[in-house]
């Protein structure tokens, strides 16, 4: 696709995981520069990228984010509360599935995905209401305070609704939950 401007979003163009991954192994190649798919997903656009690239250079000496439910930035303009949205994946992170919706709610939506919850070396996996309350830990750290916005789909929605009763008990305000399978 011809002309792309330094403004024009991947996945919006017809971007996806396979050629994400191409991409960011182009990059690697050319650029002599490691590009995480997250960091991708989170950046879509080569002003983005660029800006990633020069916050990496600047904080590679601070640790990475312990978390072991991060949230991933896919949209951050737009005035609104922010939508948080888990995915279906248990394992791995596969945030390209959320772009269409994220693009659909409009620019004015800012849009994150809280990751799967890290399960890597752990003897034994956590309940679903550990993991409901470690992804509410992650969600505060961007938006504090009520009211929240939250959906999920298929597994996720499992979480998502977990989380919104975690909410209701703890006495704050959920707008709006969204279950889709």
């Amino acid at each position: 696709m011809r002309p792309i401007g330094i403004r024009d979003n991947f996945f919006y163009l017809g971007g996806h995981s396979l050629l994400a991954a191409r991409l960011v192994d182009r990059i690697e190649q050319v650029l002599h520069k490691k590009l995480s798919l997250g960091t991708l997903f989170a950046s879509p656009t080569i002003e983005q990228l660029a800006t990633a690239f020069k916050a990496q250079e600047v904080n590679e000496a601070q640790p990475e984010s312990d978390s072991p439910s991060p949230v991933m930035a896919i949209q951050t303009g737009g005035s609104k509360r922010p939508f948080f949205f888990l995915h279906r994946q248990w394992k791995e992170g596969n945030a390209f599935f959320s772009y269409p919706l994220a693009r659909d709610l409009g620019a004015d939506q800012p849009f994150y995905v809280l990751e799967p919850y890290r399960l890597e070396s752990l003897p034994v996996a956590p309940t679903l209401e550990a993991i409901a309350a470690a992804h509410l830990r992650s969600l505060r750290a961007v938006q504090p305070e009520g009211p929240y916005l939250l959906g999920g789909w298929c597994n996720g929605a499992l979480i998502a609704y977990e989380m919104a009763r975690q909410l209701h008990e703890q006495g704050q305000e959920l707008d709006l939950l969204v279950l889709m399978d």
